[in-house]
């Protein structure tokens, strides 16, 4: 039997003896195997467009100066092709003790890497005017950014948002599940 040029559908050549149900089957069983790949990658499609699940907070509390914490990941599995990844995030937090101006709030998001500002797709910083113990600060946004920094990844790989305490000597505060805090992460084919 002939086939067709760009998907090898099965079709009667002139020179095949006619025996229309064989050759009806061939295209049917032919159809349907095309027809089940393009439902899986409408699937994929649709899995990278809506992106991730939002990832729960797993740190929360008090915060001194100069530590740093990963409050949120998301592992992105195998999706068998080469990808760019997009990722933002936000911070909320409060202050425990009074502040003076300068106390400095940073966030990175990192991808492959639990240390803070290493191997860094998109960070930000917040500083705080003077203000008394207990009071909010601003959400700290970090800015969605795509991985184009870095070349297209493969496999599996792990996205982070770390908060690092920049201040002098003031403590923050972390809230549990706080609305503020959050972190997306969607992925492109490369």
């Amino acid at each position: 039997m002939a086939a067709t040029p760009t998907y090898g559908f099965p079709y009667p050549g002139t020179g095949d003896s006619p025996h229309g149900p064989n050759q009806i089957q061939a295209l049917a069983v032919a159809l349907e195997a095309k027809v089940t790949a393009m439902d899986a990658d409408r699937v994929l499609i649709k899995e990278l467009i809506k992106g991730y699940a939002a990832p729960a907070q797993t740190a929360s509390g008090s915060l001194t100066t100069g530590v740093a914490v990963t409050l949120m990941t998301v592992a992105i599995p195998d999706p068998g092709f080469s990808y760019y990844i997009l990722a933002g995030g936000s911070i909320g937090w409060a202050m425990t003790n009074a502040t003076q101006p300068g106390f400095l709030c940073e966030g990175s998001i990192t991808i492959d890497s639990a240390t803070y500002n290493t191997n860094r797709l998109a960070g930000g910083f917040s500083p705080s005017l003077s203000v008394g113990a207990g009071f909010n600060q601003p959400t700290l946004i970090v800015p969605n950014k795509r991985s184009d920094a870095f070349t297209a990844f493969v496999g599996a790989h792990t996205v982070r948002l770390i908060v690092r305490n920049s201040g002098a000597s003031q403590a923050m505060t972390i809230p549990a599940s706080a609305v503020d805090t959050s972190l997306t992460v969607r992925i492109v084919p490369s």
